[in-house]
């Protein structure tokens, strides 16, 4: 299993007590002709502490958390599951979380379908998000964004970028997210687990700042997600430093 957290407890992604927006993002294998034959491969959170988060011009002083896993064989599957059970878990030791996802409910419910066991810590975020509308706990930023952007599509490179967040991602030019994730388990590629686990930090992390401007906390305003990944993550993964994404850093 590959893990990467620049949080001080990698297994507990929540710390202090803090007003904060908590995004996850599944990536898993698609395969919508059989029950359950999706399963997640990759996840990530990026967290976003609200009462710190201003804005300032400088976009390199902008600071968030991530936890970003990655099975290395079908095999931990299992250990993926019980890692989000647990993440899950120590969140509901704090009052003043609100989680966010980018249709939520489609990783949520691949990841109930992949687990031969109870999976209560997801089902309990599953509830939250059928109840969101009333308890406020979860921002879906497919579904709950219309006062932000009149754009019709939902897609999450769209919403983003109409709101002025740069979230180029080259990373599927040569393949699709299935494809490439199969030929890593085939030939332990570590440029190809990077390129899909920066790609998934992305997701999560864009989703958690779109949460932040529902929030009020920012202001739509030019600001490129590269540039962030790269402050904050270069020392973490190799692919950060390649000429490849050093063309998105600018």
């Amino acid at each position: 299993m590959h893990l990467r957290t620049n949080l001080q407890w990698a297994e507990r992604p929540f710390g202090r007590e803090r007003s904060l927006v908590a995004a996850l993002d599944v990536e898993w294998t698609k395969n919508f002709r059989v029950r359950g034959a999706s399963k997640p491969f990759c996840y990530s959170w990026a967290i976003i502490d609200l009462a710190h988060f201003d804005s300032p011009e400088d976009q390199s002083l902008l600071e968030f958390g991530f936890k970003s896993v990655y099975l290395e064989s079908e095999d931990e599957v299992p250990r993926l599951l019980e890692m989000i059970e647990s993440d899950i878990a120590s969140s509901q030791t704090l009052s003043n979380v609100t989680f966010a996802g980018h249709q939520l409910c489609a990783d949520l419910s691949v990841l109930k379908r992949s687990s031969p066991i109870a999976t209560e810590q997801v089902d309990w975020l599953y509830n939250q998000w059928r109840e969101r509308r009333q308890n406020q706990a979860v921002i879906d930023t497919r579904y709950d964004v219309d006062c932000l952007t009149p754009i019709a599509s939902r897609r999450l490179v769209d919403v983003a970028e109409d709101l002025g967040l740069d979230v180029t991602q080259p990373e599927l030019a040569k393949g699709s997210m299935t494809k490439l994730h199969k030929t890593y388990l085939e030939t332990h590629q570590a440029d190809i687990f990077e390129k899909l686990a920066v790609l998934n930090l992305r997701h999560s992390l864009s989703t958690a700042l779109i949460a932040a401007i529902y929030l009020g906390a920012a202001v739509p305003r030019p600001l490129n997600v590269n540039n962030l990944l790269s402050d904050h993550l270069a020392h973490d993964f190799e692919y950060m430093n390649s000429s490849d994404f050093m063309e998105l850093v600018h």
